[in-house]
């Protein structure tokens, strides 16, 4: 409180706040109306042709394995129940990146955040910028990122590039499985009608 008046927060820790609690989109509207008097801005990407009910019934069909659906800069567009299971930033957050680099909540449920996930991360989004120049959103996002972590910041001056994560084994931390970790292998593959899609699945191994 300042003097007898409330401190002002942000839509950030407004939206990490709601993870945490794990509140519906009902429950999300009347936490920025008290807190902010506005409704708290969507959560979804602009919706994409591509991610239509037959996506969504093969993500469905790979049960019980966690999968989604990206576009090029990472907004995930469609997934199964068991991803939202082990990711539940996923209503408060739609892009992988964004929540990979700038909610503290990542350092932990991403196993080895920096060598395993925040390098070959940012070497994807070179990679991605180095081969789609007129796509802005992807500077846009790297951008973002580099401004609001510094040691994301230190770790682009390496000049790493990766095209793909397809058949790497990274750790989880399940946030609401008393802190289980699990061992995954990366699956992704493109769908032929749009290669710039990024359909991935979880494999536990």
């Amino acid at each position: 409180m300042e003097g007898n008046r409330p401190r002002p927060v942000s839509e950030d820790f407004l939206q990490r706040l709601a993870m945490t609690l794990r509140l519906d989109e009902a429950e999300r509207v009347i936490l920025f109306q008290l807190a902010l008097g506005r409704t708290p801005p969507p959560t979804g990407p602009a919706p994409n042709p591509c991610a239509d009910a037959n996506m969504q019934a093969v993500l469905d069909a790979l049960l019980p394995h966690p999968a989604y659906l990206s576009n090029l800069w990472w907004d995930i567009l469609a997934h199964n129940q068991p991803q939202e299971d082990w990711f539940p930033w996923l209503p408060y957050e739609r892009n992988l990146m964004r929540f990979a680099f700038l909610f503290p909540e990542a350092r932990e449920q991403l196993v080895n955040w920096r060598a395993d996930w925040a390098v070959p991360f940012l070497a994807q989004i070179r990679y991605a910028i180095a081969t789609h120049p007129g796509a802005k959103e992807l500077v846009r996002l790297r951008d973002e990122i580099l401004a609001g972590n510094k040691e994301a910041r230190e770790l682009w001056a390496a000049n790493q590039a990766q095209a793909h994560p397809d058949g790497d084994i990274r750790r989880f931390r399940l946030p609401y499985h008393q802190g289980e970790e699990v061992r995954v292998q990366i699956m992704a593959f493109a769908p032929l009608r749009n290669r710039d899609l990024r359909a991935v699945v979880l494999l536990r191994v």
